[in-house]
C-alpha cells in the first residue's frame, strides 16, 4: 500500500515534470523496423527506448520508493494471423498498466502482443508501462520523431539510421545555438546517417589502439564512449580517420622497433613511463614515441 501522496507546489511539480520528461541519451534509443516496402527494399522506423530507460528513469528523478505500478491482463482467442507466410490460429494478449507518480498522480497505458510471440506477456507489460509513462510526458517526444523510411539489407535490418534532432537530446547534451536538425525521409547519400558499416570498422581498431588511446579518441572527437553512441556522421567519419592514424603510429612503432631491437624498444618506452604498447595512455605519448624511434633510426643511418 502506497504512502500518503505529497503536495507539491507549483514550482516543485514544474521541476519534477521537466526533469521526468527530459529525453532519454541518446545511446539508449533503438529503432524498430514496422513496415516493409513491396521489393522489401526498404523499411520504415520508429525510434523507441527499452522499458528499463522508462524505469530508470523513474529511479533516478522520482525515487523507486515513490512511484509503483500495477498490472492487469486478459487474453483474447481465436484469431487469426499471417506470420511467415503462412496463416496461423492465435490470440491475443492484452496488458494494462496503471503508473503512480507521488506528486503527480495516477495514469494508465494499455499494451497488447500476439499470444504466440515468445515472450508476449513481458512485451505486453512494457508497452503498457511505456504508454502510462507518456501520460505524465515521460518518453513522449519519442512519438514527435515520426517514421522515416531507410534501406535494408538482405537480412531486413537497417543499413542506415537516422540523427536526432538536437531538441531529442537530453539538456546536457545539447549545443547551444546550433540549427534544428529534422528527421526526415532519408538516403544512402545524406550527411545525417550513421552507417553501421563504420561503426564496426571504428570497433576493429580497440585491439590494435588499446583501450585508453581508443576511449581518448571517441572523448575528444565523439563526446561519447562507444563507437555505436556517436551521434553523427561526420563525427563517425572524424573518430575512424583518427583511428586509422593511431593505428598507422602503431605500425611505425612496430617496423622501427623490429629495424632497432626490443631492447632499444623497451628503452624509449621506459623514458616515457610507459611498459608496453598496450598500455600507451594518449595519442600523444605514442606519437613521441614514434618520434623518439624516428630519430634514433636518423642518427644509425647517419
Amino acid at each position: 500500500m502506497k504512502a500518503k501522496e505529497r503536495r507539491l507546489t507549483a514550482v516543485q511539480r514544474t521541476k519534477l515534470i521537466e526533469n521526468l520528461c527530459d529525453p532519454f541519451p541518446v545511446s539508449l534509443i533503438r529503432w524498430l523496423v514496422v513496415e516493409r516496402s513491396t521489393n522489401g527494399g526498404k523499411g520504415k522506423l520508429l525510434a523507441y527506448a527499452d522499458a528499463r530507460a522508462y524505469t530508470d528513469r523513474l529511479n533516478d528523478v522520482i525515487g523507486a520508493a515513490n512511484w509503483s505500478e500495477s498490472y492487469s491482463v486478459s487474453t483474447l482467442e481465436g484469431l487469426s494471423r499471417v506470420r511467415n507466410g503462412e496463416t496461423i490460429r492465435s490470440g491475443k494478449v492484452f496488458a494494462a498498466c496503471t503508473l503512480w507518480i507521488d506528486g503527480l498522480g495516477t495514469r494508465s497505458g494499455t499494451g497488447e502482443r500476439w499470444a504466440d510471440d515468445p515472450n508476449a506477456m513481458m512485451e505486453a507489460d512494457a508497452q503498457a508501462l511505456k504508454r502510462a509513462c507518456s501520460r505524465f510526458g515521460l518518453g513522449r517526444y519519442l512519438y514527435d520523431l515520426g517514421p522515416c523510411w531507410v534501406p535494408l539489407d538482405r537480412d531486413g535490418r537497417p543499413t542506415v539510421v537516422p540523427e536526432l534532432p538536437q531538441w531529442a537530446w537530453p539538456r546536457n547534451d545539447r549545443v547551444s545555438g546550433a540549427p534544428e536538425l529534422k528527421v526526415v525521409p532519408i538516403s544512402t547519400s545524406s550527411p545525417a546517417l550513421l552507417d553501421m558499416g563504420t561503426t564496426r570498422k571504428i570497433q576493429s581498431f580497440r585491439s590494435m589502439v588499446g583501450d585508453a588511446i581508443y576511449a581518448e579518441i571517441l572523448r575528444n572527437e565523439a563526446q561519447c564512449d562507444s563507437a555505436r553512441g556517436i551521434r553523427t556522421r561526420v563525427r563517425q567519419l572524424q573518430v575512424l580517420r583518427m583511428m586509422q592514424t593511431a593505428a598507422g603510429l602503431i605500425r611505425r612503432v612496430g617496423a622501427l622497433s623490429r629495424r632497432l631491437g626490443t631492447r632499444q624498444l623497451m628503452a624509449e618506452m621506459e623514458e616515457l613511463n610507459v611498459r608496453s604498447l598496450a598500455e600507451i595512455p594518449n595519442l600523444e605519448l605514442l606519437a613521441q614515441l614514434a618520434q623518439h624511434l624516428e630519430n634514433i633510426a636518423a642518427r644509425r643511418v647517419a
